[in-house]
């Protein structure tokens, strides 16, 4: 595993977050086994685990969305109506290529990642429909279909 190098302030933080929230909240030290090993050891695992917890939690906070994420259904019509409007025949064509290429990276993605539900899923809801001018699947039958546990799999699989 990599490293996790923080400033001294940062270090500072983290350290009085553990002696705070650990040693002090959760009395990290009443868990102490001495039959388990050395209470020094047993300290540093405790706060390496607290550090990477730290990170995992302050990643996913740059991830996540600010707003509420948009349902792409909901606008499906109007993105395609403007499309249609503003695009010549040059930005269509470059379009098209860049559009192809990004769908074949997805989709090689997905195999790589052994997830080719994501991809079914994907192609039925949103590519067909766009490019075929076919109603999307319903989550209903994707589910049955790819054998998903419920139609909220399937509906969440793209989120």
């Amino acid at each position: 595993m990599q490293s996790l190098r923080y400033d001294e302030h940062r270090a500072d933080d983290l350290l009085q977050g553990f002696l705070a929230t650990k040693i002090l909240q959760q009395r990290l030290i009443d868990g102490a086994d001495q039959s388990r090993g050395r209470f020094r050891t047993f300290l540093l695992a405790a706060l390496d685990r607290f550090v990477i917890d730290q990170h995992r939690h302050d990643s996913a906070k740059k991830r996540a969305p600010r707003e509420r994420v948009a349902d792409v259904d909901e606008h499906r019509d109007t993105l395609a109506h403007k499309a249609s409007n503003t695009l010549d025949a040059f930005d269509l064509v470059w379009a098209r290529e860049v559009l192809g290429e990004v769908l074949e990276t997805m989709r090689g993605h997905c195999q790589q990642t052994n997830r080719p539900q994501l991809w079914q899923v994907f192609e039925a809801r949103y590519l067909k429909p766009a490019t075929e001018n076919v109603k999307p699947e319903s989550h209903e039958s994707l589910a049955q279909r790819l054998q998903l546990e419920s139609p909220h799999d399937a509906a969440n699989s793209l989120v």
